[in-house]
């Protein structure tokens, strides 16, 4: 629907307890109607109207619509219609004041999945952000694709028009974020198994060394089992220790992800990542343990008195 760019709020309009950083806002280009084309009429303020745009934009104003969640990060507690932001990453040429004059919801259903928090709305006719138009049809949109296709090469054979449907939109979105999650699934994963190979050779060594130990305790009558469940044990403990210190780094990390605005990621619930990681920990430990238990446990106490 647009370009990101950076934007802050004027000085004089910031209020106590606002954000007072700039910001990187979504910029989309809409013409009148497009709210209630999208059954997301404005809480606030207006709509654009025909015709002040060039008169504003000479001016050095130019109308903006904003949604509820940025409006609370930057004007907690009080009215944004006719607070002022400025373009942050501004060359110059055009206008540098934008004037609030409308509020929206958060999100513009069916459209914006995401639900980006520091969304601005511009007129359509403004040149600060690529224009974009939204067709809104009574039936499956794939269909009058071609359509669509045939006029616009008719009416601007130029244009290098991309049409999109929303559910399309939709799927890239989702592909993009089943790719990023795959990924770090698959870095997690790896991570997982390469400790679970150390643990391995750690408890691995422990009893190569203890072998002796190993042999008097089984030589007084200790049983094979509690053998390998005292290096399970052990093996087990160090997962403890591991989980103890990275979990909580990355639960920090996935909070600092989740409160991100514009991140799209959907929010992650920390209870069950949490437990699932601290299961997945504790069982890859107990694992990678439980082999060279097993050795501990079948050694012939006889055979290794005798070498020794």
């Amino acid at each position: 629907m647009g370009e990101p760019g950076e934007y802050a709020a004027y000085s004089e309009d910031r209020v106590r307890g606002g954000s007072q950083q700039s910001f990187r806002g979504q910029g989309n280009s809409v013409a009148p109607g497009y709210f209630a084309a999208t059954e997301n009429p404005l809480v606030r303020g207006r709509e654009f109207e025909p015709g002040e745009v060039g008169s504003s934009e000479r001016a050095g104003e130019l109308p903006v619509i904003v949604t509820a969640a940025l409006a609370r990060r930057l004007w907690p507690g009080v009215d944004p219609l006719g607070r002022r932001l400025q373009s942050a990453s501004d060359s110059g040429t055009g206008p540098t004041t934008l004037v609030v004059t409308g509020v929206t919801a958060d999100a513009a259903r069916g459209v914006n999945p995401r639900g980006e928090a520091s969304t601005i709305y511009f007129p359509s006719d403004t040149s600060i952000v690529y224009r974009n138009w939204l067709i809104r049809t009574s039936g499956g949109a794939e269909a009058r694709l071609p359509m669509v296709r045939g006029i616009v090469r008719e009416e601007v054979p130029n244009m290098v028009a991309r049409l999109q449907t929303v559910s399309e939109i939709e799927d890239q979105q989702r592909r993009t974020f089943a790719v990023a999650a795959g990924s770090l699934l698959g870095v997690g994963v790896l991570v997982l198994l390469l400790c679970g190979i150390g643990l391995y050779a750690v408890i691995a060594f422990s009893v190569g060394q203890r072998v002796r130990e190993i042999a008097v305790r089984k030589a007084v009558g200790a049983p094979g089992g509690r053998i390998a469940r005292k290096f399970v044990s052990d093996g087990t403990r160090l997962g403890v220790y591991g989980l103890a210190l990275g979990l909580p780094i990355s639960l920090m990390t996935l909070l600092a992800i989740n409160s991100i605005p514009d991140s799209g990621i959907p929010r992650a619930a920390l209870g069950p990542v949490a437990l699932v990681v601290a299961v997945g920990v504790l069982g890859v430990a107990a694992a990678a343990s439980w082999l060279p238990a097993r050795r501990a446990a079948s050694v012939d106490a006889a055979e290794a008195l005798r070498r020794d």
